[in-house]
């Protein structure tokens, strides 16, 4: 709420200084009549970058404020993570995670046993506060494979508090789709120091780096499930009730796979103009026909710039819910964050960055960091 709050003061500031938002809104291509909202949209994106970035917002009337919250403390932030489960899906967690549940797993299927009351109790709180707000609804399912268990919500400290967890191991979903890609290949920070080792001596010390998170629940990501696989995905509580998910449960094998796909497709639109191949007004027609020259000498201009100027650079590499973006400077990195943003935020809407578990404008060091800290998995 709070970090809300500061990006609509900042939005609400930054309509006094519109030319940035030009800027980027000629660089990306995009135009006025792809929806409505692409103003308000540009806008909140810019002043939720420019937050990270020198201005004189917090010193402003609107934003002294907030000039203290631990939002603008990043390493704090970093060393604080808020509640939230490690992005392996059931069938990745260490065996010592689960070792609990496994000792007692056949005898419950078989009636003998009960889960402890621990974990009964961790089971329903979470399934009642996931029904009441309609992410799962009743299922008429007689045979779901899958089981609510309680586990440690750190995986690798047994004797962190008990959370909810689903048990998808003996569901047989087969392969993922030929078209979603392994997310488990992209090293982020492997990609940020190549980045680095391509730039010139002089100006190394001088790159930035962006790390955006997209918004999630604990315990599920912000994608749909589609009507036909609500019931593949059901599972039972504590109580043998049976659930069905409206959104895509995270513990499933490849839950992962299917968000790093649909984070990519927001940023394919501008993959050229973010990684220097082509601009994106090249597939776009024009407003008018006497518009027709203006607009190819545009999408000429971008495509040149991206060639000879940005050399054809990787700045924008993505694994499952994480966005990393680099830049040789910061007012490059500030450019290139801010359009990624827009391509996260804007049309159809269905993801966004979580400013809280996001870090913006750092350096190499605090990107290892993060790494060492679990932030990059």
């Amino acid at each position: 709420m709070v970090a809300s709050a500061i990006v609509t003061a900042r939005s609400i500031y930054d309509m006094t200084q519109p030319l940035y938002c030009w800027k980027i809104f000629e660089w990306l291509g995009i135009h006025c009549r792809d929806h409505k909202y692409v103003i308000p949209d540009l806008v909140r994106a810019t002043a939720l970058v420019g937050l990270f970035f020198p201005s004189t917002f917090l010193e402003s009337e609107r934003g002294k404020f907030f000039k203290n919250r631990k939002l603008f403390d990043q390493h704090w932030r970093a060393e604080n993570p808020p509640h939230r489960q490690t992005p392996l899906s059931c069938d990745k967690l260490p065996e010592e995670a689960s070792k609990g549940w496994d000792d007692i797993k056949h005898d419950f299927f078989r009636h003998k046993v009960q889960l402890p009351m621990e974990s009964d109790k961790a089971i329903r709180r979470v399934v009642a506060t996931l029904y009441q707000a309609g992410v799962i609804k009743e299922s008429y399912v007689v045979d779901a494979v899958a089981q609510a268990v309680a586990l440690p919500s750190n995986p690798n400290d047994p004797s962190s508090p008990l959370d909810f967890f689903i048990d998808y191991r003996d569901a047989n979903y087969g392969r993922p789709a030929p078209y979603l890609a392994d997310p488990d290949k992209v090293n982020l920070l492997t990609s940020a120091r190549s980045f680095l080792a391509a730039q010139p001596a002089a100006s190394a010390s001088t790159v930035r780096f962006a790390l955006f998170r997209i918004w999630s629940a604990p315990h599920f990501w912000p994608c749909m499930v589609g009507y036909n696989n609500r019931e593949d995905f059901a599972f039972t509580d504590a109580q043998l009730r049976t659930w069905e998910w409206r959104f895509l449960p995270k513990d499933l094998a490849s839950a992962t796979w299917s968000m790093h796909h649909n984070v990519k497709n927001r940023i394919l639109p501008f993959e050229g103009v973010f990684n220097g191949v082509q601009g994106r007004a090249e597939t776009l027609p024009p407003a008018y026909p006497w518009q027709l020259d203006k607009k190819k000498a545009q999408a000429r201009e971008l495509g040149e710039q991206g060639r000879k100027g940005e050399k054809g650079e990787t700045r924008v590499v993505v694994k499952k819910d994480a966005v990393l973006v680099m830049g040789r400077d910061e007012e490059e990195l500030r450019k290139w964050a801010t359009g990624v943003a827009y391509a996260i935020g804007t049309k159809p809407w269905r993801l966004e960055i979580d400013l809280w578990k996001s870090f913006v404008n750092v350096d190499l060091a605090f990107l290892e960091k993060l790494e060492r800290l679990g932030w990059m998995e």
